[in-house]
Formats: C-alpha cells, sequence, structure tokens
C-alpha cells in the first residue's frame, strides 16, 4: 500500500510540473503555478502522516499476532497441569506424554479466582470426578462393639444330692454330655432310701384304695409323712408308681436333670460317696446364648431394650447373627470407660460358644436427613469443606457442619441445601487444585509455595509460575532447577551462566 501511494504521489508531482511549466511569464500565470505547488505540497505531507499511521498500526498488529502465536500452542500434563512446555515431549515428574492445550480467552470476571476452581472436562475425566446431588435420606447411628459370648443365666441348673449315698452309675460320665429333662444322669444307692420306701409301703398297703386316698391328702396320717418323705429324698411320680406296682423298696434312686441342655460341670465319680446337697454336675442350655457387649459411654445412652443387633464371629465371617438387647447394665466400666450391654441369641445349631469373640453393630435410626457420600467431605484439620459447583466445571468451597456417619453417608446439618450439586469421587483433587492459586495461600488457611492455578471456564488452566507479581519466567525443566534461593540482584540466567 505504501508503494501504491508513492507511485501516485510521483504521478502527481510530474503531471503538476508538465501542467505548471509553460513559456508564458505573466502574473496570472505564475500565480496558477505557485498554487499547483502548494497543493503538491500539501498532498506529500497528507500521504507521509497516512503511511506513518499505517505503519504503526501494522507494526502492533505484527506484535500482537507474534504473542498470540506464541501464547496459544503449549503443552501440558494431564497429571501435573502447572508443567506447561512450548514443544510437545514428556513430563519431567511423571513422565506422561504432554497433551496440548489452547487456553484462548479467559473470561473469569464473574469469579474469584482465590476461592473457586475450574476443572477441564478432560481433568475431570482423569480424577474420575463424579458430581452428586444433596439429597434428604434416611439415617442412622452404626454403633460399633466388641464383646464375648456367654451363658444364658436363666437356663442354667446345678444339679445336688438329695440324699446321702454312693454313686452305683454315671449317664453322664463326662463334661459336653447332652442331657434330655426325664432321663437319669447319675444313680445313688442310700440306706436311708431303703428305710423310707419300706415304711411308705408298710402304710400303704394296709389300707384299701379308697382309704389310700383319704390318707394321701390328710396330714393327719402316717402314710401322708411317709411319702413325703420320699419326695425330699427325690422320688418323683414315676418312681412312686414304680414302687407301687413292685411292691418292693428300691436301693437306687436316678438322678434327673431338670432341663435340656449339656453337662458343663462333672464333680463326681462312679463309687463316690456323696452327702445331702453335694454338687453333682453343673448343667446348662445353650440353645439361646448371651453376647455381652462393651458400648462406648458416647454410644450407649442411644440403645434401648428391644432394638436389633448384628453379631459377627472369627469362627463364621461369613455368617451374621442376631439377637436383640435385653438389658443395658445400670453401672460404667471406671477402667475402660464402656457399659456393658447385653444381647439375647437364638442358638439353636450350638454354634456359639461361651467366652467366644465377637463384633456386634447396632443401627440406630435418626430419622430423614441431608446427606451426601463420605469421600465429598474433605476434612482441614479444623474444619470440614464440600466443593459445591455452582456452573458446569466451577467448584466453590463451603464450610459444613457434618452429624453422624452411616455406611458410606454422612449427614449434613448445616451448610449445604437440598439439591445442591458437590464433588464427590475426586473432592480430593478440586482441594489440590485449590493449593495452587494465586499467592499460594490454601484454602484451609495455611501458607503454600506450589505452583498456582488459574482457571477459567471453558478453558484448560493457565499456569503463572513464581511470583505473580513479578514479571520473570520460570520453566519447569526439572534439569535446570535450582532449590537454593537467588540471591538479590542476580538474574537466574546470570547464575546459570556462573555455574557454566
Amino acid at each position: 500500500m505504501i508503494r501504491y501511494l508513492f507511485i501516485i504521489a510521483w504521478k502527481v508531482r510530474v503531471t503538476s510540473f508538465l501542467h505548471g511549466y509553460t513559456p508564458a511569464t505573466g502574473a496570472g500565470t505564475m500565480a496558477v503555478i505557485t498554487k499547483r505547488r502548494l497543493l503538491l505540497v500539501l498532498s506529500l505531507v497528507l500521504i507521509a502522516v497516512a503511511a506513518f499511521f499505517i505503519l504503526i498500526r501494522s507494526g502492533h498488529q505484527t506484535t500482537f499476532t507474534a504473542a498470540v502465536g506464541k501464547t496459544s500452542v503449549e503443552y501440558t500434563c494431564p497429571m501435573h497441569p502447572f508443567i506447561i512446555k512450548d514443544r510437545p515431549g514428556v513430563c519431567p515428574i511423571c513422565n506422561m506424554e504432554l497433551v496440548r492445550k489452547v487456553p484462548g480467552n479467559a473470561d473469569v470476571r464473574d469469579l474469584n479466582l482465590k476461592e473457586h476452581v475450574y476443572l477441564s472436562p478432560s481433568q475431570q475425566v482423569m480424577a474420575n470426578l463424579e458430581v452428586v446431588t444433596v439429597i434428604y435420606k434416611p439415617l442412622f447411628k452404626s454403633i460399633e462393639a466388641a464383646g464375648i459370648v456367654n451363658y444364658d443365666q436363666t437356663r442354667q441348673a446345678r444339679i445336688s444330692a438329695w440324699v446321702a449315698g454312693r454313686i452305683e452309675k454315671l449317664h453322664a460320665d463326662m463334661v459336653g454330655t447332652r442331657v434330655v429333662k426325664g432321663k437319669p444322669v447319675a444313680e445313688i444307692f442310700s440306706p436311708e432310701l431303703a428305710s423310707a420306701e419300706e415304711e411308705y409301703l408298710s402304710l400303704f398297703m394296709e389300707a384299701d384304695q379308697q382309704e389310700r386316698v383319704e390318707r394321701l391328702r390328710n396330714t393327719g396320717f402316717p402314710l401322708y409323712w411317709a411319702k413325703l418323705r420320699l419326695v425330699q429324698l427325690g422320688f418323683g411320680d414315676a418312681q412312686f408308681r414304680e414302687l407301687e406296682k413292685v411292691s418292693k423298696p428300691v436301693v437306687r434312686i436316678p438322678v434327673y436333670p431338670p432341663m435340656d441342655g449339656v453337662v458343663t460341670e462333672k464333680n463326681v465319680q462312679e463309687g463316690q460317696y456323696v452327702k445331702v446337697g453335694d454338687a453333682l454336675f453343673g448343667v446348662a442350655d445353650l440353645s439361646q446364648v448371651w453376647g455381652e457387649l462393651d458400648v462406648y459411654e458416647d454410644e450407649f445412652p442411644y440403645l434401648k431394650v428391644g432394638q436389633q443387633v448384628a453379631l459377627l464371629s472369627r469362627s463364621y465371617p461369613s455368617r451374621e447373627f442376631t439377637g436383640r438387647i435385653t438389658y443395658v447394665y445400670p453401672f460404667l466400666n471406671p477402667k475402660t470407660r464402656t457399659n456393658r450391654v447385653r444381647v439375647a441369641v437364638t442358638n439353636k445349631q450350638l454354634l456359639l460358644k461361651p467366652d467366644m469373640v465377637i463384633n456386634a453393630t447396632i443401627q440406630v435410626p435418626l430419622g430423614t436427613g441431608l446427606a451426601v457420600p463420605a469421600e465429598a467431605v474433605v476434612n482441614t484439620g479444623d474444619r470440614n469443606l464440600v466443593w459445591q459447583q455452582i456452573k458446569q466445571g466451577v467448584f466453590v468451597p463451603h464450610e459444613v457442619t457434618i452429624g453422624v456417619r452411616y455406611r458410606n453417608d454422612v449427614q449434613i446439618l448445616a451448610g449445604l441445601k437440598k439439591d445442591d450439586a458437590v464433588a464427590a469421587n475426586g473432592a480430593f483433587l478440586v482441594d489440590s487444585e485449590a493449593q495452587l492459586r494465586p499467592g499460594g495461600t490454601r484454602i484451609g488457611g495455611s501458607q503454600d509455595t506450589v505452583p498456582a492455578i488459574v482457571s477459567s471456564p471453558g478453558h484448560d488452566p493457565v499456569v503463572r509460575r513464581g511470583n505473580p507479581l513479578s514479571g520473570t519466567k520460570n520453566d519447569m525443566d526439572m534439569d535446570d532447577m535450582d532449590m537454593s534461593p537467588p540471591s538479590s540482584g542476580t538474574s537466574q540466567g546470570a547464575k546459570k551462566a556462573k555455574q557454566r
């Protein structure tokens, strides 16, 4: 364009010169020639000014185009976005292939970069980021407790000798033997028993059928007291029928258990003499056992009689036993700061053994409340944060007050409302991105010196390295990094030159 302007100016000059050169020397002719020359000079000045402004504009456009061309093509690491290179290659930290990124024009006027984090779609995919909605859910308080299996004390019994004598026969000859009510566990020979039987038979045989019935009911007859003596010696209805049938004293008296169960204690041997009241056997019914659990003092107020309990044992890790709370002990263990809770458990197959260690889980219903996945809450040490998505890919931190934890959910008491969108899986990545914001101040309040990530919706993060207020650029080249702080007045290039 400048060349065309000079050609036009040259043609105007030649034409004006030809038209202005005439042999006439009159005053009118000289005035015309002077006007044409002034017009020519004015035209040349205007052309020069226009050419100057065109050159300036062209230079600025060239500089801007060069700057855009320099920053429009950059390469970054998907796992370390603060790594920025102007050519393809691999990440100096994880050795991953660098990917191309085009930052474009960042339009972040509506965002406060110190509190917002933007993740590009590729970053969200790499981080497996999941955004969930805050909803109302039924909440439970899960109480974990450990304990042991114990005997049901209401299903235990001790078999004692009702009469002095000698153990003639042991039917339950070892601990663990199953016993049945109505079947004898031992037989005792007793001379006292034989004397009492002879007295009863003599009184019973001297009366007819009608008189026997009357005398057995009336305390004024000796037959009544003779029968009572035999009852005190352990006679039952079956023994009386057998005695009346054979009309002959039985020198052995059988010993019967009061319930079905197993022998837990055996204190006698065959041929041993015993006295009245000596303990012969201990019997327990294990079809129902107790699980005695130790619950911490800040949790036992949630427990009530009748609540269902799930029990697990190391012996049967894939099987769950269920029971119900039957009693909460009214005292606390001062050493362990725990309260004991009793759970009744059905044990028909006798799988649970006394003194077996068990782990219990008690689910206490707390009603309905707001809940988010547990991984959505980031604990900074002094507070709990969640990252709420305010627009696509843009997250802002919110401090929340949490309540109980149930399975994979956490109750939100304050800080969020229904239908808010928060980051779940990958929330720690969002929090890590926030640590790299300008100024190096962490969301949690502590200082950080990691490079800051400045993000904008629709574009990949642009990395500002070094001091944001200075104009120096530090390339993240691991071979050239110098961890020692540079002295004042010495540039990085001068320091490298000095090292070389």
